[in-house]
């Protein structure tokens, strides 16, 4: 069993110790030394694979004392009409707005959601999964984590386990990881984005490139607009320099360095981009909020534009020009999808993509102009 897979030796562990009443409730399990031995396997592995039956409530850890058979080990039957959502993060607006279309057709065929954050993290996602797998959840919608590895995207747990298992991506999804899923057209909005600028009287435009950690795969959606940006410069004869590349990590953090640090660089610069697309709504909030503290007029001086129309960037001042996905819908045909895969299996659905459009959305420049008004009084 070399090599073998931690959700396998998840489900051996099951069998050997739960399924034939070898332990019973209660009964304190071998050291995680002992089932690596017995499973002829790392200890590593086995650590995954017991955290994956404490996840969907098989076992019990107790610190110092030991590995136990839980008191009430789920069963099938208690979940027969539920299907599952996990998201990176469970409060932010994208997620709930792709809960609330997944809820709704839910109901009407039903059938309840239960809802799980992976908290951007590749392990805690894939354990999630199939707790929800195997604690009864019919089929599991997933807006997977864009923190991945190289290593954990070359063997992700998605192009590889529960095969025969409805798995649905929406939003965030490589065609890679082969499942059906639902995408925005990201290109299209990195390119109409850049054409609005354009449009605007815009030539030198910068472009916020996503930037996870080192040896991170790459966030296609981001990707997929500098792609857009990209050929709606060439088309429209300008150049794309390589120094009006921003690389921005991500998750942002409130103390972000890098973009203080490209501002300083554009203050500094005798020839400098008018405007920049950034990552989405929260980068530009971000970025006009550090701007402003170094006495850059936002949209005078460098005007900014941003994706995904977030609530508090509707109300932020000044305006800026953002994208209109719709998520809830999003969240309706991956749950679509996920009930006609439970009606007519896997493979009805296998290897199918619905790409959504995602409007421009054009804010007024009135605020812009107020605020152009504002600076100049303050400055005086």
């Amino acid at each position: 069993m070399g090599g073998i897979l931690s959700d396998n030796v998840a489900k051996s562990i099951t069998q050997d110790f739960i399924e034939n009443g070898a332990f019973v409730q209660g009964d304190r399990m071998p050291t995680v030394k002992a089932l690596a031995d017995k499973y002829n396997t790392s200890c590593s592995t086995v650590r995954k694979a017991l955290d994956i039956l404490e996840g969907y409530g098989a076992i019990v850890k107790r610190q110092g004392s030991g590995i136990y058979i839980a008191d009430h080990v789920q069963t099938d039957a208690n979940n027969s009409m539920l299907i599952g959502y996990i998201g990176p993060v469970s409060s932010d607006y994208i997620n709930m707005e792709l809960y609330r279309g997944i809820e709704l057709v839910a109901k009407n065929k039903g059938y309840q959601v239960t809802v799980n954050s992976s908290r951007y993290d590749y392990e805690e996602e894939r354990a999630q999964v199939l707790r929800m797998a195997q604690s009864g959840c019919q089929a599991v919608i997933v807006t997977p984590s864009f923190v991945r590895t190289d290593e954990q995207f070359e063997n992700d747990y998605l192009k590889n386990e529960l095969q025969d298992f409805p798995i649905i991506l929406v939003d965030i999804a490589d065609p890679e990881q082969h499942r059906p899923m639902v995408l925005f057209d990201n290109y299209r909005a990195g390119y109409d984005m850049t054409q609005l600028l354009i449009s605007k009287g815009h030539e030198r435009i910068a472009f916020m490139r996503s930037d996870i950690s080192e040896g991170c795969h790459h966030l296609r959606s981001n990707m997929e607009r500098f792609r857009g940006y990209c050929d709606a410069m060439s088309s429209n004869g300008l150049q794309v320099i390589d120094e009006d590349t921003w690389i921005i990590p991500l998750p942002l953090s409130p103390e972000e360095t890098n973009i203080m640090r490209y501002l300083m660089q554009w203050q500094n610069a005798a020839s400098r981009p008018s405007a920049v697309i950034c990552t989405e709504d929260n980068a530009v909030i971000r970025t006009i909020s550090i701007a402003r503290e170094m006495g850059i007029c936002v949209p005078k001086d460098l005007c900014m534009v941003g994706f995904d129309n977030l609530p508090h960037g509707r109300i932020f001042r000044p305006t800026f020009h953002t994208t209109g996905p719709d998520f809830a819908r999003a969240g309706q045909i991956a749950a679509e999808t996920a009930f006609e895969a439970i009606d007519k299996g896997v493979d009805a659905i296998a290897g199918r993509i619905y790409i959504l459009p995602v409007p421009i959305i054009k804010r007024t420049d009135f605020d812009l102009y107020v605020q152009d008004l504002v600076s100049k009084a303050e400055a005086q």
